[in-house]
Formats: structure tokens, sequence, C-alpha cells
């Protein structure tokens, strides 16, 4: 029987990047993170109209760009061209929403860990396990551990990837 190795988390771990400093849930707020030290950032992912995970917290796209609607609603190319930094700068930016394999391959690049909480996807919490799934099962360069407050999203991601290191919040 082959032991699951065992995941120290940190005290502290990055919510959505560091939100207070840059944009949240985009590439320039997780490398701000490690720049300061962190070594594990949280981030919320969900996926859009084409099944793409990408990074947002919310269920629509009103708060965090300069859209408007339910991200499941929208291609990622076309989520790809909000402007996703303005909400934090108050000016126009060129922070855009990452798609998680982008963000995956941009962790392992930095060495940076994370905590990919699932984001209820209104009737589309089994499509969205699955698609973070199919992008994280192979990643063994940095560590994973996945939270939801939704209850299908964690059990399926559980289903799906029993040896994963995840929780209930």
């Amino acid at each position: 029987m082959t032991q699951k190795k065992t995941l120290k988390l940190p005290k502290l771990i990055g919510h959505r990047g560091v939100k207070d400093l840059c944009p949240e849930n985009t590439l320039e707020s997780i490398d701000r993170a490690f720049e300061i030290g962190l070594t594990f950032v949280e981030i919320d992912v969900k996926i859009s109209k084409d099944k793409i995970p990408i990074l947002l917290h919310d269920d629509t796209l009103d708060r965090t760009t300069n859209g408007s609607g339910l991200a499941i609603d929208y291609d990622y190319e076309n989520i790809k061209k909000l402007d996703a930094g303005k909400f934090f700068y108050k000016k126009n930016t060129n922070i855009f929403v990452p798609k998680l394999e982008d963000t995956l391959n941009h962790c392992i690049n930095n060495k940076g860990n994370l905590n990919i909480e699932l984001k209820p996807n209104k009737n589309f919490e089994k499509e969205n396990a699955l698609k973070i799934y199919e992008l994280t099962k192979h990643i063994h360069q940095i560590d994973i551990f996945f939270s939801s407050f939704d209850m299908i999203s964690i059990l399926e991601i559980s289903k799906l990837y029993p040896q994963s290191f995840r929780s209930f919040l």
C-alpha cells in the first residue's frame, strides 16, 4: 500500500493572491504573494461557458472586472478581454482573468503552492470539479489543496481525486 504524503500547511496563506495589495485572483496578486514570502496562495476557480476553469470569486463578473453578468454565460476568450484590474486601481489596466491552467504553470515556475477553492457554478459544480481535476491530477511539482463551501463540489473532487488533500469549509 502506498502511503499518502503529508501536507504541512503554512500559518499564512495569501487570500485570492494578496487581494488587499493587488487585484484578487490575478497573476499579479499571486506574484505579489510569493514576492512577500508566502509559499501558498488561495484562489477561487469556476468554469466559463466553454468549460475553461478560470480564477473568479463571484458568480458574476460585475465586481472584479469591467464586465457584467454570470461568468458561466461567457466563453473564456470574451472574459479574457475584460479588465480585471480597473476595480482595484480605479483606472484601465492590462490585467485579465487568468485560466487555472496558466496559473498552475505560473505557480510551478515560481515554486508556489495552491489552495484551490472550488466555487459553486449553479448547476455546473460537477463539471467544474471535473475540469479542475483534469488539470491538476498529474501535477506533483507543487502542493495543491482543494477546499469548498459547496458540498456538491467537495464531494465531486473527493470522488474524482480521492488521494487529494481537501477540506469542506
